[in-house]
């Protein structure tokens, strides 16, 4: 494609359209989204061209081949916690599967921009989903507020800057093929619709403080996945507006005690549906790039209540990050987050649930070869008591992955994923409690950046 043809203003145009199809008029977060993104459309349309140099193209187009040892999975109306499943545990399948991710930043002058990452699959028809959707949409600043010092801004629908495995553009790792359970469900079900806020410090000639609080909505259903299907592995992240199925429970049939819970899944973002804002704050420490720790927390607000056919879930939460480089090529990454999530009337049909999960990683680096070991620990503890379902459940994974990056612009990897839990919720809905899997991966990845 000629680079004459990537306008910004034609791609933030899809942006702006995925927002007009929410119904905006009936919450206040709606009504925020669609002023935003249509002033934007608006501002992008009457400002000149930038020259071309403004406009930064990057990502990565993937093919890749999996083997599977499990049950259905969750997204093929099973319990099994990886994107593919197969027909038991004792029984596997192989699938091709491929993906593209685009990642835009539009910086017209020194101080303003525009970022937009979409995606687009090609998947099993099982797994179903949208083939193309955005990920992230913003307009972003950074304000110099003195020789050493900065105010960052960000308006409009991203990923907290949370995460030391997801580092790379477009959200992607450098370090394995399946994130960690932890990330997995930052990517499937916590996106922020609001405004950042940071500012950033430099300290001395080493060291860097970042304070950050975000407002935003439009993700009060985040915690029906960890609670209703428990905590997955893999590294496919919804789409704005994306519907994702739930397990097939008795509490979501139609005599179940949630049956008014829509029957096609749910919705990790759109529109906001209780009106109330969430808020999130962090703080960060980083030293050169030898060390960097961060300490986030994060509360929803969700009301618990039932809104067309879908609930406003309470979800909060802690996480502690860290990354320490002890050579130029080892490095030793892990997170911890510990929290809760609940919905519903506590003296009638409720969920309420602790959610915990961490994973330790190291990875070695030294030429063309990467290799990183993984240990992932997750945990769900069912507190509301009230005998709809057993949402207990507690796992580990082990990933070991091989990388072989012969040029800058091309990786050739090879991942082995176990993963031992099991989900007595899956049982009581008549389905095989035992949730152990194991994956083989293949995966051929080309960089652009134009």
């Amino acid at each position: 494609m000629s680079r004459k043809l990537l306008d910004p203003r034609l791609l933030f145009l899809h942006l702006v359209c995925q927002l007009r199809s929410l119904p905006p008029h009936r919450t206040l977060f709606g009504r925020i989204l669609l002023t935003v993104g249509v002033g934007l459309f608006a501002w992008l349309g009457v400002a000149p061209p930038s020259p071309a140099g403004d406009l930064t193209v990057n990502g990565f187009v993937a093919a890749r081949g999996i083997g599977v040892r499990s049950q259905p999975s969750w997204r093929e109306g099973g319990f099994g916690r990886f994107t593919l499943g197969s027909a038991g545990p004792d029984d596997s399948s192989t699938d091709a599967l491929g993906q593209l991710h685009v990642a835009l930043d539009w910086q017209p002058s020194p101080f303003f921009g525009a970022y937009v990452h979409v995606t687009g699959r090609a998947e099993p028809e099982r797994v179903g989903g949208r083939e193309l959707g955005v990920i992230e949409g913003f307009l972003h600043a950074s304000i110099p507020t003195g020789d050493k010092s900065s105010l960052n801004l960000q308006l409009g629908h991203f990923i907290l800057p949370t995460s030391r495995e997801n580092t790379e553009f477009a959200w992607s790792s450098p370090y394995t093929l399946t994130f960690s359970a932890l990330n997995t469900w930052i990517g499937e079900e916590m996106r922020l619709t609001g405004l950042l806020s940071e500012v950033q410090v430099v300290a001395g000639s080493r060291d860097e403080l970042r304070l950050g609080t975000s407002v935003f909505g439009g993700n009060d259903s985040t915690g029906a996945l960890l609670a209703w299907r428990g905590w997955s592995m893999g590294d496919r992240l919804t789409a704005f507006g994306e519907i994702v199925p739930l397990p097939p429970l008795n509490s979501l049939q139609p005599s179940g005690g949630f049956a008014e819970q829509r029957d096609d899944g749910s919705r990790p973002f759109g529109d906001d549906l209780d009106d109330r804002a969430g808020w999130a704050g962090y703080l960060r420490w980083q030293r050169s790039d030898r060390a960097t720790v961060q300490l986030t927390h994060l509360d929803n607000r969700g009301d618990r209540r039932l809104h067309r056919r879908e609930y406003a879930w309470r979800t909060e939460f802690d996480l502690l990050s860290a990354e320490l480089r002890l050579h130029e090529s080892f490095v030793v990454v892990g997170e911890l987050m510990q929290g809760s999530t609940g919905m519903g009337d506590p003296n009638f049909f409720n969920v309420q649930a602790d959610i915990e999960a961490a994973y330790l990683l190291a990875s070695w680096h030294p030429s063309v070869f990467r290799t990183t070991l993984r240990y992932d620990t997750f945990e769900t503890v069912d507190r509301d008591g009230s005998g709809v379902d057993n949402n207990n459940e507690d796992g580990e994974a082990w990933t070991l992955a091989l990388f072989w990056e012969p040029r800058a612009n091309l990786r050739l990897g090879l991942e082995a994923v176990r993963l031992e839990a099991q989900r007595a919720a899956a049982f009581e809905s008549g389905f095989d409690p035992d949730t152990d899997a194991t994956s083989v991966a293949l995966e051929l990845r080309y960089y652009f950046d134009w």
